[in-house]
C-alpha cells in the first residue's frame, strides 16, 4: 500500500501506531501528489411508531486528488 493511502486509513481507524510507521518509512514519499481514496460507512437509524424500527448502512467513497 501507498503511504499516503495507509496513513489516510490508519488516521480514519485512529490506529496511532500504523500512522506513524507509514509517516517514518525511510522509502516513504508522503509529499507525493496522487488521489487519495477512502470509503466510509455512514449508518442512520430510523425509529417507526408502529412498526420495527429500521436501520440503514451505506457507505460513501471519497476521492481526493493531493
Amino acid at each position: 500500500m501507498e503511504a499516503y493511502q495507509c496513513i489516510v486509513e490508519a488516521s480514519h481507524s485512529g490506529d496511532l501506531k500504523s500512522a506513524s510507521e507509514c509517516i517514518t518509512d525511510p522509502y516513504a514519499d508522503i509529499n507525493f501528489i496522487s488521489v487519495v481514496c477512502l470509503t466510509l460507512r455512514k449508518t442512520e437509524v430510523l425509529l417507526h411508531d408502529k412498526s420495527a424500527n429500521e436501520v440503514r448502512v451505506e457507505y460513501e467513497e471519497v476521492n481526493k486528488e493531493n
